[in-house]
């Protein structure tokens, strides 16, 4: 086949590519151009300086069609993608086999160059008409627990017995590569809290606590570029939950009505978050969230995030020497750091707070001064049981002179407060305004493969005084809130079903006792995670 005829047919080859006809007569076409190469090689002896040359233009004439047949946006009236693009790509790679075998000669080399570049373009143009099935999995969650509640400090105290079912449907789409959409559908309640009017509660049918717990959209690499979206109802993580987190363990967790951008290139990332907490279509008035939180790798085995983190409430003070200002507006500001250093593991948190916030609708607003610390050192002791030892100091800063203008109690903000603040959960929300200073020990290892145990030896002041009055009416500055113990058990019975339980005591110091009570408190639960 001369040059000039395989031109001639690869034109009409593409206006009959660009009105969607039929591509097999693409690989017709390319089956001749295939015997027509295999013939000139064969003869490649005889062949003149001009004759390379067109066979070059041949191959420039494929990736011209190819071009065009991509522009045309081929497919089938189904949106599929055609086979003979498939059947064209497989053709061109036979024939760069061919070519590549007889590469240590200079024409050919120049022919298997030219070549690749046409079949690499075309692959790239099959993956990207390619139109991947939509797929789609169903997941879910049921957890049961029931608690025994002792922890209101009188004497010989009955504890109160109760459980929580929380049960979760969740539904992953993924209609395009990069768009994907989750629907969780959540019910939570307290057994035997259904109306006693119907029927003691077994004809209830009204969900008091039925949900859409999260319900998202994700796009990735937007736009080409290493950029994430994801919008909608859903959960925030970040770090260690200490100010962002999930609350997993309370019945019906947290969830933000939001928005995420994030750019991930390799090695680090950074969210740009925005959230409305408070707010509705007939006013302005809200309370939001919004931030930045990065997270970097700096070498094999440490983890440094930081963030800038602001959260208001619009509303403004109706009267007083701030008449007219926001309610509230406050930045927290700060830092996260962990690693290995093997046998050695260390976290490190720090953060402060800025910004002014109405202690009522009249007083001028305080200005925000408070801190954040927490310091973890742990070591592996043992590795096959993973015998593992931590010591965690935390401080939150307190307030004991709310008046004076300045506010200097740490707002934890969304905190995950169970997982670091003891079991019993009295902390820090019990006398938040004083702040909290917090030794724990932490002791655990794996008594199987399946089977982990740990102990956690916590002890509890707060960070600003409070004033106490002791038996005989005297009254002094106090700080001792008092120790609390929690033990857990956690069995991994197969790879479905988490079984976890434990008790916990807390013995109460001289601000706890004019508070709750004197003696010690107790609590116990035993959980049961179906996953699927």
């Amino acid at each position: 086949m001369r040059p000039t005829v395989l031109l001639i047919v690869l034109m009409a080859l593409v206006t009959l590519s660009a009105n969607g006809q039929d591509l097999k007569k693409v690989v017709d076409i390319v089956v001749g151009i295939e015997e027509s190469l295999k013939k000139r090689i064969e003869d490649e002896g005889s062949l003149r300086k001009g004759e390379i040359i067109s066979l070059k233009k041949d191959i420039q004439d494929i990736r011209q069609s190819i071009s065009l047949v991509s522009m045309s946006g081929a497919r089938t009236p189904q949106g599929d993608a055609d086979p003979g693009i498939d059947e064209l790509a497989h053709r061109l790679e036979n024939l760069e086999k061919k070519v590549q075998q007889l590469s240590d000669q200079p024409q050919t080399a120049a022919l298997t160059e030219s070549l690749s570049s046409s079949v690499a373009e075309l692959k790239k143009f099959v993956e990207q008409n390619k139109v991947a099935s939509p797929t789609y999995t169903v997941g879910g969650q049921i957890r049961y627990r029931t608690e025994a509640d002792a922890k209101g400090f009188a004497p010989e105290a009955k504890p109160v017995w109760f459980s929580l079912l929380r049960s979760c449907l969740n539904l992953t789409l993924k209609p395009a590569q990069d768009v994907s959409a989750l629907v969780q559908v959540q019910d939570a309640r307290v057994f035997g809290s259904g109306s006693s009017q119907l029927a003691r509660g077994t004809l209830d049918g009204a969900a008091k606590a039925l949900d859409f717990h999260q319900a998202y959209f994700v796009v990735t690499n937007l736009f080409t570029f290493p950029l994430n979206v994801k919008v909608g109802r859903q959960e925030l993580v970040y770090g260690n939950e200490r100010f962002i987190g999930s609350a997993a363990w309370t019945p019906i967790g947290r969830t933000f009505d939001a928005a995420v951008l994030s750019f991930v290139p390799d090695g680090w990332s950074v969210d740009l978050i925005t959230s409305k907490l408070i707010g509705s279509q007939t006013t302005e008035v809200s309370e939001n969230f919004r931030g930045a939180y990065a997270s970097f790798r700096p070498i094999t085995g440490h983890v440094w995030d930081g963030f800038v983190l602001l959260d208001d409430n619009t509303a403004e003070i109706p009267k007083g020497v701030d008449a007219g200002a926001s309610k509230l507006d406050r930045r927290t500001l700060g830092a996260y750091l962990r690693g290995l250093l093997d046998p050695f593991e260390y976290e490190f948190e720090f953060a402060s707070q800025s910004g002014a916030l109405a202690l009522n609708d009249s007083a001028a607003r305080a200005t925000i001064r408070a801190s954040f610390l927490s310091g973890s050192l742990g070591c592996v002791l043992e590795t096959s049981s993973k015998l593992k030892t931590s010591l965690t100091f935390t401080r939150i800063s307190g307030d004991d002179t709310p008046q004076d203008g300045e506010a200097t109690a740490f707002n934890l903000l969304f905190v995950t407060a169970h997982k670091f603040y003891g079991y019993m959960d009295y902390f820090p929300t019990l006398l938040a305004s004083y702040g909290l200073e917090q030794l724990r020990l932490t002791v655990s290892m794996s008594l199987t493969n399946a089977l982990g145990v740990s102990l956690d030896v916590h002890n509890f002041n707060l960070n600003k005084g409070m004033n106490v009055t002791d038996g005989q009416g005297g009254t002094s500055v106090q700080r001792s809130l008092g120790q609390e113990v929690d033990a857990t058990l956690n069995l991994k019975y197969n790879p479905n079903l988490t079984i976890s339980a434990g008790a916990s005591a807390f013995v109460p110091d001289v601000v706890m006792r004019p508070v709750r009570g004197n003696a010690t408190a107790f609590w116990s639960y035993i959980m049961a995670l179906v996953s699927f």
